[in-house]
């Protein structure tokens, strides 16, 4: 007997997901997750928490070869939120992303009318205690919108300036990434201290 496969193209049809990992409740990832190279796709997120694939990566993560393809992030926060179609956010040292990214359209508004801050096609936030971050083969080859987004990157929203030890190598951006201000291919905002 054969069964039937259900495939979802559009992420106006899927299921609301629920990211892996919170902040919130001191419940971060931790552990190994290898994608073998296979993509997910119409990923549709909302909340207030961290949201993409994982809500948030703590100490010692690696996620590998895992990428998104035509994913809707919506934040419920006013004025901002953390968005990124692997990880909404970093709290942790010792983490590594490698071969992760974006390959298609990933849109992400605010529902409230705010501007929808740290986003990024791979990670949207490393928080301030984030050190030994590793982001390697990383890329975005698709296009990523935000509404009013502030601290928009194709790899990465913002890298805060108390973050220690952040080494992004060999990744890269042919996509679109658009924004209302800090927007840039590989990084949104980088703060100084």
């Amino acid at each position: 007997r054969r069964q039937r496969q259900m495939c979802i193209r559009d992420s106006n049809q899927a299921i609301q997901w629920i990211p892996i990992g919170s902040d919130a409740d001191g419940k971060r990832y931790t552990g190994t997750f290898n994608g073998n190279g296979h993509v997910i796709t119409a990923m549709r997120a909302k909340g207030t928490e961290k949201q993409g694939l994982f809500g948030t990566l703590g100490d010692n993560a690696a996620i590998r070869k895992t990428s998104i393809s035509g994913s809707r992030i919506e934040v419920t926060e006013r004025i901002s939120g953390y968005a990124g179609g692997i990880a909404g956010y970093v709290n942790g040292t010792g983490i590594e992303i490698t071969e992760c990214g974006n390959k298609g359209n990933l849109s992400v508004t605010n529902s409230k009318n705010g501007e929808s801050s740290f986003i990024g096609g791979c990670v949207g936030m490393m928080g301030a205690s984030s050190a030994d971050l590793v982001l390697d083969g990383c890329y975005n080859t698709g296009t990523i919108s935000v509404q009013n987004g502030l601290c928009v990157g194709g790899i990465i929203g913002v890298v805060e300036d108390t973050v220690n030890l952040t080494e992004i190598r060999n990744c890269m951006n042919s996509g679109t990434v658009s924004g209302k201000d800090g927007v840039g291919g590989i990084i949104g905002t980088a703060a100084s201290g």
